[in-house]
């Protein structure tokens, strides 16, 4: 399998984490947050909590609609509020929250520049891992096949480099979404039950996409830009173009359960790991449990900096898993997705078999 995190779309122009965070609040304040931004920063950083894009938009989320926040978090929260007197009224933090979306949305888009650099990144990605064959399958439905590691990738990027990139080849998808032969698919994750058909590659998004929205009770994908002429119906984009992920409840959302539950069900002997920077728990330990039930699995970093990701990785588990992955079991290069480093190093290792110590 290969997990593709921020760092794999940054050669398309779209930011990492921390960039993407700088930009948001930079844009935020250019339009007149500024003094509701200082409030949330000031107290994020009162409970040394990370200040980035996604904490912004989890506490924005639960200010539109306070007292369901506070039922939601639980009766420490209520404790701590004490009465409804106190939550904060005094601003329209719904109309920062629909600003915040469309500078996401906007900043994730893909131009034509853009799209040539994804064909020219995914060609030799695919180029130099297609001799690297690892065994795969679906825990009680699928039984482990040998595969190429690339036959199904999973992301938590929101960009639609992916989609676009295999829909350019005409190679099939298969993503959770019903085609209906026209310009939108349906959720319908039991499609995503054997990511293994020939037929297609496999694409799960963990932390869903751009242009993933809810009309009415149905969640749809459309195949083009949500804006364009050619889709034949209104989308509210700037509020439904995606379900994102607020650090207290993405999996548990029915949508993003669906697919992580697919993700965690997964049994690889290899994972290829680009740009992400593992400060996902969820993803994080479904990782390391299974590395431990496999003990010839292996995982493969490429990261600007693989020993960083590496503390977050185990910064960011279950509290009660104290196993670590053996070291002859991790292959790791410092470089960024789409230098030529990268494919040589990945080429390098194409055969190595699982008996191997990895390349120093």
């Amino acid at each position: 399998m290969i997990f593709l995190g921020a760092g794999a779309s940054k050669p398309y122009g779209i930011p990492t984490l921390q960039e993407f965070s700088r930009y948001v609040f930079d844009k935020l304040k250019e339009i007149g947050h500024n003094e509701v931004l200082r409030d949330i920063q000031e107290s994020l950083k009162e409970f040394n909590m990370t200040v980035d894009f996604e904490s912004l938009y989890s506490v924005l989320e639960g200010l539109t609609n306070p007292t369901k926040s506070v039922q939601y978090a639980g009766p420490l929260t209520a404790y701590l509020v004490r009465n409804r007197d106190s939550l904060p009224t005094g601003y329209d933090y719904s109309e920062v929250l629909a600003d915040l979306r469309k500078i996401i949305y906007e900043k994730c888009m893909l131009d034509a520049v853009s799209l040539f650099k994804v064909r020219d990144c995914m060609d030799r990605l695919l180029d130099v891992t297609k001799e690297n064959t690892c065994i795969e399958g679906i825990a009680g439905r699928v039984g482990p096949k040998p595969v190429n590691i690339g036959k199904v990738f999973a992301t938590t990027n929101y960009d639609m480099a992916l989609e676009l990139y295999f829909l350019s080849k005409e190679e099939p998808i298969i993503d959770g979404y019903k085609d209906t032969g026209a310009l939108t698919k349906y959720f319908h994750p039991v499609i995503l039950l054997d990511p293994y058909d020939p037929l297609g590659r496999a694409i799960i998004k963990l932390h869903g996409s751009i242009w993933q929205f809810l009309r009415g009770g149905q969640m749809i994908k459309t195949k083009l830009d949500p804006h364009s002429r050619a889709i034949p119906f209104d989308i509210q984009v700037e509020r439904e173009m995606m379900i994102y992920p607020t650090r207290e409840k993405d999996i548990l959302n029915y949508q993003f359960f669906a697919f992580f539950e697919i993700f965690k069900s997964i049994r690889w002997t290899k994972l290829l790991v680009i740009g992400y920077s593992f400060r996902d728990e969820p993803i994080n330990t479904t990782i390391i449990e299974n590395m431990q039930l496999n003990n010839k699995s292996q995982i493969i970093i490429i990261n600007p900096d693989p020993d960083q990701v590496l503390k977050n990785l185990y910064n960011n588990i279950r509290e009660n898993i104290a196993w670590r992955i053996p070291d002859y079991r991790i292959y790791k290069f410092a470089g960024e997705f789409g230098s030529p480093e990268v494919y040589e190093y990945l080429k390098s290792i194409e055969r190595v078999s699982y008996d191997q110590e990895p390349p120093r």
